[in-house]
């Protein structure tokens, strides 16, 4: 039986991992019963009933068949039955004491529900090509040349911005160089020298659609222009080729930018040295510690991380990937400087098997994060017919046109219309509604309030969709109905054993010391104990002022730290123990007239003294053996509860259920 309860002790301890790890999400709904949750599944049977409350087959194998994969042991069937139907009385207790409407249980509960609902609202398919897609990227190597300018200047618009690379595309397009243009256009500072050529774009550093642009754009060809978070692009494909693994490298490094030609030289020569004493056996892990002038390398002898196409500038990239594992490059001039590398190894990309979660994440952390939920809120458009109404749209566009944008006369105008903007099966939307969720500050154009209010409408139906899946979501997908109870009924148990077994278990102080007079003689000593203070201080003469100053103060026994500290700071401090002679050479010293502790075996602290001290031959109180008394305790209220609980709530068997369970 042990066994099993610690089997549920570990089960809730799980509990109160999940509750700190959950994220916030702000969705405001009621905490609900199961009895409220569940589906009307056909082919469910009642397997019990629990008091007043149906257990089906799918919660109760659910469960089951979890606890048993998380065991080393399994449970029997009747043993977990016992187990299952104590956790349930346990459960409709809290019910009754109210604990599931508590307020921060419902937000708690509705944080978890929440938050578990998040793979559920996304599309599988979507995820699994995004995930692929990227795969492939990682597949091929792409060089491109490239043009930036800012989204607007002081002197142009972005439309005019947009024209400008536009115009530029159509010039590349008709044989113009497109390193001439870079020089002179683009805001990139290196594109004068580089002539705008990139070299080939690394998987996954690069914004998105960055990237998506140069892997879709056919070598030669120029993309049409886009936007990133930097600024307005065009690239031109320079070239594609299989992609040619990754390398693991070491290298040292002698800085030549920013020297002049002659200090540039000495660097060389230094770097030519350095390789002939590599070649002759020197360690390069050392000689790079010592000599490299490259900051990290100093403290890890060079060392650098696996890196593929598009990670290095291109000189260096080159090198390494030429070499040999094991082999060391001659010295390799770079824009930074000279660099002799050691390569260490080479792969293969991965398989995606093996970087299906690597993409995953990588996916989560860009634009193309959102394409999957953005997928399951059209789905949720599309099955509760969400229609906006554009007579209601034409209606606020007049507004805005009448009233110069948006401002307090359109906001006053538009707060008094309930005209309905968007139709659906889970709601209507008026345009009162959506003012409600525009910015709070003035917006002087048409066009961009129109935009503003189509954006404050779309927020408004996505929650309404969001809502409406959460809402159906337990009739709808099994599993996550079954995580639901299971974490709802989790936290009402955790609460009620608390408050019935485990606080009461610490806190009763009468109980407890009546529980260890009924049974003193469970608790008996083979050693007598020391119970009282130790007193250890910098040096003897300092342990007889503060035990002279503790002797000669009425100080109540919670306050004689602080006291201590005020008296003699940090010289001298005060302990409450009751430990039984041979555990420690301290208690044995000043309790057991044993050898006085040598100094330094506890640091600063080399004089000690006894303090409101007692030999005691049993223990006289639960105090004395709080641990074991509380322990005992609670089983004991932990067995009467259960005994109110099962008259309370009887339980009901279905046999013919329970026996066809494996």
């Amino acid at each position: 039986m042990l066994r099993y309860i610690f089997v549920f002790y570990i089960w809730l301890q799980n509990i109160l991992l999940m509750r700190k790890i959950l994220l916030a999400m702000l969705l405001a709904v009621a905490i609900v019963a199961p009895g409220q949750m569940s589906a009307k599944k056909a082919k469910d049977p009642v397997v019990m009933t629990v008091g007043n409350r149906d257990v089906r087959l799918s919660e109760f194998e659910y469960l089951y068949k979890k606890n048993n994969e998380q065991q080393q042991d399994s449970t029997t069937l009747d043993d977990y039955v016992d187990m299952f139907v104590n956790y349930k009385r346990k459960v409709l207790a809290a019910e009754a004491a109210g604990l599931d409407t508590l307020s921060e249980m419902v937000a708690e509960y509705n944080r978890y529900r929440a938050e578990l609902a998040v793979p559920y609202m996304r599309v599988q398919s979507v995820d699994d090509s995004l995930k692929r897609v990227a795969y492939s990227h990682f597949l091929e190597n792409v060089s491109v040349n490239h043009i930036i300018v800012a989204p607007q200047t002081a002197t142009r618009t972005r439309k005019q911005q947009w024209a400008l690379l536009d115009s530029l595309r159509g010039l590349l397009k008709n044989g113009a160089d497109f390193g001439e243009l870079a020089a002179r256009y683009s805001a990139d500072p290196a594109a004068k020298s580089t002539k705008g050529a990139m070299g080939c774009v690394p998987v996954g550093v690069f914004p998105y659609e960055f990237e998506d642009m140069a892997y879709r754009t056919p070598v030669g060809d120029v993309s049409p222009v886009f936007e990133t978070m930097f600024g307005l692009h065009i690239l031109q494909v320079s070239g594609r080729r299989p992609d040619i693994g990754r390398v693991k490298a070491r290298h040292i490094l002698k800085v030549t930018n920013g020297l002049d030609s002659d200090a540039a030289d000495k660097k060389r020569a230094e770097a030519d040295s350095l390789y002939r004493l590599l070649l002759s056996g020197a360690d390069f892990k050392k000689i790079a510690s010592e000599e490299t002038e490259d900051p990290s390398g100093k403290n890890n002898g060079g060392d650098l991380p696996w890196f593929g196409a598009g990670r290095m500038v291109p000189e260096f990239e080159e090198a390494a990937f030429s070499l040999s594992d094991g082999e060391i490059s001659k010295p390799v001039r770079t824009s930074y400087g000279y660099h002799i590398i050691l390569r260490e190894g080479y792969k293969k990309c991965d398989s995606y098997e093996s970087m299906e979660k690597e993409l995953g994440d990588m996916i989560a952390r860009d634009s193309r994060g959102g394409l999957s939920h953005r997928r399951k809120l059209d789905e949720g458009r599309r099955r509760w017919k969400v229609t906006p109404v554009v007579k209601a749209e034409k209606l606020v566009t007049s507004v805005f046109k009448e009233n110069g944008g948006w401002n307090e006369n359109a906001k006053s105008v538009l707060s008094d219309m309930n005209s309905v903007v968007v139709k659906s099966r889970i709601g209507d939307v008026k345009i009162a509604d959506v003012v409600k969720d525009m910015p709070a500050a003035d917006i002087s154009d048409v066009e961009s309030a129109e935009s503003a209010y189509k954006a404050a409408v779309n927020r408004i139906v996505d929650n309404m969709v969001e809502s409406a899946f959460l809402a159906v979501l337990p009739d709808e997908e099994a599993s996550y109905l079954n995580l639901l109870n299971e974490y709802r009924d989790g936290m009402l148990l955790y609460e009620i054993s608390n408050r019935e077994v485990w606080n009461k278990a610490n806190t009763d102080l009468d109980g407890l010391q009546e529980y260890f007079e009924q049974h003193r003689s469970d608790y008996v000593w083979d050693r007598p104990h020391y119970r009282g203070y130790v007193l250890a201080a910098v040096s003897d003469s300092v342990a007889d002022a503060a035990l002279s100053f503790l002797n000669g103060t009425d100080i109540e026994d919670s306050a004689l730290t602080a006291e201590l500290r005020k008296k003699f700071g940090t010289n001298a401090k005060l302990e409450k123990v009751i430990t039984a002679q041979g555990s420690t050479k301290i208690v044995d010293y000043i309790g057991f007239g044993g050898a006085r502790p040598e100094a330094g075996e506890r640091g600063r602290w080399v004089a000690y003294r006894p303090y409101k001290g007692e030999i005691l031959q049993q223990p006289q109180s639960a105090m004395d053996v709080k641990s074991q008394v509380s322990m005992a305790y609670q089983k004991y209220l932990e067995a009467q509860w259960l005994e109110r609980l099962k008259l309370a709530y009887p339980e009901k068997l279905n046999r013919a259920v329970l026996s066809a369970i494996k």
